[in-house]
């Protein structure tokens, strides 16, 4: 769209030849369009960040990634955790980019529309702080503790205690919890 979108003359009304002065019922019309176009745009400014998940296919697309990827915590973790130390190999590759990936999702959920319960059913909330504050409450430490890389902290601070240590593993399979 253009600085002028929605501003155009169609000509034909009287006063609206070219050469001649537009009527004032059209220049109030005008102003009233462009006024109904700024404040839709407003609307839309916060708007237009939030997903709506009943029309995104991105977001369809990536609740198939973050499925795999949970398949494979499901599958790998609990190996991983109970017999496997901390080195950096082809699993360690894999579990740091399942690691950003879950990131991303972090991320992502600021801006995902949710159901809320309204005197007629249910709507999405479009709200963005309301949002934030909805996911800041639910899923996010449980999604924050889990991207935390405690293989690489291990590995990097040649900690032979912290590569062994099964506990501060275990947090990794609370993303497991978005299966339930």
């Amino acid at each position: 769209g253009g600085a002028g979108m929605g501003l155009r003359h169609s000509g034909s009304a009287a006063g609206d030849e070219p050469g001649t002065r537009p009527s004032r019922m059209s220049v109030s019309m005008q102003v009233a369009k462009w006024k109904a176009i700024v404040h839709h745009r407003k609307q839309q400014g916060a708007r237009g960040l939030l997903i709506n998940p009943e029309h995104s296919q991105f977001l369809q697309m990536w609740d198939c990634v973050t499925l795999v990827c949970l398949t494979f915590v499901a599958f790998v973790a609990p190996v991983q955790v109970s017999m496997l130390e901390a080195k950096f190999d082809l699993l360690f590759g894999i579990n740091s980019a399942i690691d950003i990936i879950f990131l991303f999702d972090l991320i992502l959920q600021f801006f995902l529309m949710y159901p809320k319960k309204t005197d007629y059913g249910y709507a999405l909330e479009q709200d963005h702080r309301k949002i934030i504050r909805h996911y800041l409450k639910q899923w996010f430490i449980v999604d924050f503790l889990s991207i935390i890389p405690f293989d690489l902290i291990a590995l990097l601070s040649n900690s032979k205690e912290m590569r062994g240590m099964k506990a501060v593993k275990v947090i990794r399979l609370m993303r497991l919890l978005k299966l339930v």
